[in-house]
């Protein structure tokens, strides 16, 4: 008995002691779990501190990233303004370009080449010493038809007056022009006889030779152009005016008769028939196309061509009496006769020339 009791007081005080550890275990625990706690919560209060440090912190960094941007541009700007001003003030007043203008008096000088050409028709005619005028009798009647060329250089001085609109322009020029331009020319031509050879008529020949000229020319013309940067390009018209000259002699085939009167011929059986020497102004008109260009201040240069067209030309000349016809059958006499030609005159001319020009201030080039 005594045994249980033992036993039972030391499991009791077993149960006693194994209690009070596990109070004393739960109480460490519940200390240190409370401690854990105080721990927390100093380290959240200090994270939160640290939070609104680092918060505050970025908004002052923000704040001074934005007075720095701001400063940047204010110097940026100021720079720029500084900048602008010192060009502004530094920089040359350059005047507005006046734009070129055409309009005034011009005068200048020109040289070329002309190709001239004269179509000429010629009829010879003189009655018989009897009066009659029947061709085939001992009337003396011949016809020609031929062409002479009249090349050579030209110069000469040009004045006028420009009007110039927009890019339009119209103007008046007259020129005086002196010509180097002659030809040559030659024609053979037949001319019946009353005198029969197996009971056909004896045809006589008329030869000539001429020299024409054309001494000077002038116009009087419109210019109707279209300009831009420098350049005027125009088409131009009017009145021409010339001096033709035509110098020749032509003989005739004949024979000579003492008694007659008439004058001789040589013995090779050519008689004098005709001599020309005569001159006319002739009026007509003229056409054509230039391009001209501006040099520098008042000064400009140009090329153009003329078509020149002086009409038809009319002359008459005195032929001489004589025995025409053939030299070998023998002539009819015909007496002193009145011949006329008709010379149609045109030229071709290319020139270069130079103008200056009148006015305020030269030649504004945009």
């Amino acid at each position: 008995m005594h045994k249980r009791f033992f036993l039972c007081a030391i499991f009791s005080a077993s149960l006693v002691l194994l209690f009070g550890q596990s109070n004393l275990l739960l109480a460490q625990t519940a200390d240190t779990v409370a401690k854990t706690d105080q721990d927390l919560a100093k380290e959240n209060v200090a994270l939160r501190r640290q939070n609104a440090e680092l918060r505050d912190r970025l908004r002052r960094l923000e704040t001074k990233n934005a007075r720095r941007t701001n400063a940047t541009v204010e110097v940026r700007d100021s720079a720029t303004t500084a900048m602008a001003t010192s060009l502004a003030t530094k920089a040359p007043i350059v005047s507005p370009v006046a734009p070129i203008s055409w309009t005034g008096f011009y005068v200048g000088g020109n040289m070329g080449y002309s190709w001239g050409k004269s179509s000429n028709g010629w009829n010879v005619f003189a009655p018989d010493t009897g009066g009659s005028t029947i061709c085939g009798s001992s009337a003396l009647c011949a016809t020609a038809v031929d062409s002479n060329i009249m090349n050579g250089p030209i110069g000469g001085l040009q004045a006028g007056y420009n009007w110039q609109q927009g890019n339009f322009l119209v103007g008046i020029e007259t020129d005086i022009q002196a010509a180097n331009q002659k030809g040559d020319g030659s024609f053979i031509a037949n001319f019946p006889t009353s005198i029969l050879v197996n009971n056909e008529p004896v045809f006589g020949t008329l030869n000539a030779s001429y020299e024409q000229k054309l001494t000077w020319l002038g116009t009087l013309r419109g210019r109707v152009g279209f300009t831009n940067h420098g350049w005027l390009v125009y088409g131009t018209g009017g009145l021409a005016y010339g001096r033709v000259k035509i110098n020749g002699v032509a003989t005739a085939t004949g024979i000579n008769i003492p008694g007659l009167g008439l004058p001789t011929c040589p013995v090779s059986g050519i008689c004098p028939l005709a001599s020309l020497d005569d001159s006319v102004i002739k009026v007509g008109w003229t056409a054509g196309a230039g391009v001209e260009l501006i040099l520098a201040d008042n000064w400009s240069w140009k090329v153009e061509y003329l078509h020149v067209d002086l009409g038809t030309i009319e002359r008459t000349f005195t032929t001489l009496p004589g025995c025409f016809g053939g030299p070998t059958f023998g002539c009819g006499t015909a007496g002193a006769g009145t011949s006329t030609l008709r010379s149609k005159v045109t030229d071709e001319i290319v020139r270069i020339g130079i103008n200056y020009r009148f006015a305020p201030g030269p030649f504004a080039i945009n």
